[in-house]
């Protein structure tokens, strides 16, 4: 199946906002959180939602997929940048308005004369042009001038209505007003890393056509392959042991993200049991009591 299924890029671009990244560039990422979003609100992916949970109380993650948009949330060692990277079909000026001569639809004008967006909330910059970006939040516009009463809960709070409104294709105070309706199966999981680098250094493993938006495709080249590959890259374990049982990690997270997970991680007796068929699943339940 090609990359032209619709992603929730599409439906998120706000144009080519190129973000100045120099001065963070070299900064070194402190660890991360893995935000999880359904891929809708529309009652029948709901539906398919809730039957795959279902399904995934007996059989392996692999064979049930988890509908759900993955991005990752880089917290910088300097406590105040917080950064969201994240993989789509996500289009800059430059490549919609090639898509738009291509198939006959634009004006040919020059994008590069066109103003760049600048949200309330964040601005983003694409590592390939296209596709995989980043995108920086716009911390003293929600947490003000001092970060010191700030905590790390409201912060991955805010990142991810932000990541929601985008998703839903709202803006943040929309979606904020409503929320409620918007964030009852949304999920977040806070993980240490192992390997220390810089965003400098984790941006360059990315800087290639695989994570360009052409090359996006809804089975095999997605948003949960791109989360996966940071994990791997940064060794990122979970800091909450509640999120290495079984059960659970198999209703939040992907097949692929379990697996990276998994990898980094140290050996966990609770991990272990719960992934015996039968067993398993009677000893989640008994500890989740």
């Amino acid at each position: 199946m090609s990359g032209s299924i619709i992603s929730t890029g599409i439906l998120t671009n706000k144009g080519a906002n190129l973000l100045k990244l120099d001065q963070i560039l070299d900064l070194k990422i402190k660890d991360i959180t893995i935000q999880i979003i359904p891929l809708s609100s529309n009652s029948k992916v709901k539906y398919l939602i809730a039957i795959g949970r279902f399904f995934q109380f007996f059989l392996h993650p692999m064979l049930t997929p988890t509908f759900c948009h993955v991005a990752i949330q880089l917290n910088m060692e300097n406590d105040k940048d917080i950064l969201i990277l994240e993989y789509g079909q996500y289009l800059s000026e430059e490549s919609e308005m090639k898509t738009k001569i291509i198939f006959g639809s634009g004006s040919g004008s020059n994008s590069s004369n066109n103003p760049r967006i600048k949200t309330d909330d964040a601005l983003y910059w694409y590592i390939n042009k296209d596709g995989a970006r980043v995108s920086k939040i716009n911390y003293e516009y929600f947490f003000g001038d001092d970060s010191s009463k700030i905590t790390r809960e409201e912060i991955d709070y805010v990142v991810f209505k932000i990541i929601a409104s985008y998703h839903h294709g709202i803006s943040y105070k929309e979606l904020n007003d409503n929320i409620s309706e918007y964030i009852a199966d949304y999920s977040r999981i806070n993980c240490d890393i192992r390997e220390n680098m810089s965003l400098r250094e984790l941006l360059d493993h990315f800087n290639d056509k695989k994570w360009k938006a052409e090359s996006y495709c809804v089975l095999s080249n997605n948003c949960q392959s791109f989360a996966a590959e940071i994990i791997k890259i940064l060794k990122a374990t979970r800091k909450d042991e509640r999120t290495k049982i079984r059960l659970v990690e198999k209703m939040i997270l992907p097949n692929s993200l379990i697996s990276a997970l998994w990898d980094n991680e140290d050996w966990s007796l609770t991990n272990t049991i719960g992934r015996i068929p039968i067993i398993g699943l009677i000893y989640d339940l008994i500890i989740l009591k």
